[in-house]
């Protein structure tokens, strides 16, 4: 395995640059790589300089807007960049249309993120998971999944789930997702207040990261999408193969999944009034 170090706020950007560079260059000559390809924005600049020293094609796989995690400042900047890759790219490959939209690249292809559909069973009905979780079995339940980031929008489904309680008290929430990467900040402390400031404190349940989604999903009634713009988002497609509907805001890639009144409901992205509505 090679490591790739980040490449802004050091001096050693060249130096790091070249040198990973060259490590997977080694790799893919030893092994006789026919092609070297890069899943993330951080691997493209490597794995290009490594397609130019080993004279081996390069194709990258975007799957994000930016090459930052979120969206930058400085789009010149972005632009820039993304060219550079491109041009050191035989094939520029996208996750969504929306994510090829945010290319300067002239020709890409699309080609959208796939799952194993056996790992969601037909006869998964989620009952272990609600006994877990003090849900009652006859409760409806409303879920989201991801990483428990401002971004990824929990604090608008807790919004949301204040809204659906007054309507149906009997309703239960489940957020799934922890901080993987450590992130230092105060989010979850700051929903877990939110929940009890709205009196959902015993229907709101947070499950911390799991590896594995299939039994959570099997324990939901609606899934619920409401973050920020997604190149893709893939927990949609695993809800919808957990055959759940998927209530979202209608940005980003969602209206090229989701079908509005076939396999769920797509509302005007942030407005939380018409997002519990159509839960």
């Amino acid at each position: 395995n090679v490591h790739l170090p980040r490449l802004r706020r050091t001096l050693r950007v060249g130096l790091n640059w070249y040198q990973t560079s060259s490590a997977i260059t080694k790799i893919a000559v030893q092994i006789e790589a026919g092609a070297v390809v890069a899943n993330t924005v951080r691997a493209a600049f490597f794995v290009s300089l490594a397609g130019k020293l080993g004279k081996r094609p390069f194709l990258w796989y975007m799957r994000d807007f930016w090459l930052s995690e979120t969206e930058p400042r400085f789009h010149q900047v972005d632009t820039l960049l993304k060219k550079i890759v491109c041009r050191s790219a035989v094939q520029v490959i996208a996750n969504s249309h929306i994510t090829a939209n945010h290319l300067p690249c002239p020709n890409v292809t699309i080609v959208p993120n796939g799952i194993n559909l056996d790992k969601f069973p037909d006869d998964a009905d989620g009952i272990t998971f609600r006994q877990k979780f003090g849900i009652p079995a006859n409760a409806p339940v409303v879920g989201t999944m991801g990483r428990l980031r401002p971004w990824k929008g929990q604090h608008h489904f807790i919004e949301m789930a204040a809204k659906v309680a007054q309507a149906q008290p009997q309703a239960h929430f489940i957020i799934v997702g922890g901080s993987l990467f450590g992130v230092g900040d105060a989010y979850f402390e700051q929903l877990q207040e939110m929940a009890m400031r709205n009196n959902l404190i015993e229907k709101v349940h947070f499950t911390g990261h799991l590896s594995e989604v299939a039994d959570p999903l099997a324990a939901m009634d609606i899934f619920v999408h409401c973050g920020a713009p997604e190149p893709f988002g893939l927990v949609n497609i695993e809800a919808m193969a957990a055959r759940k509907p998927v209530v979202a805001f209608r940005h980003g890639a969602l209206p090229e999944i989701v079908s509005d009144n076939q396999t769920g409901r797509l509302v005007p992205p942030y407005n939380i009034t018409a997002l519990a509505d159509a839960v």
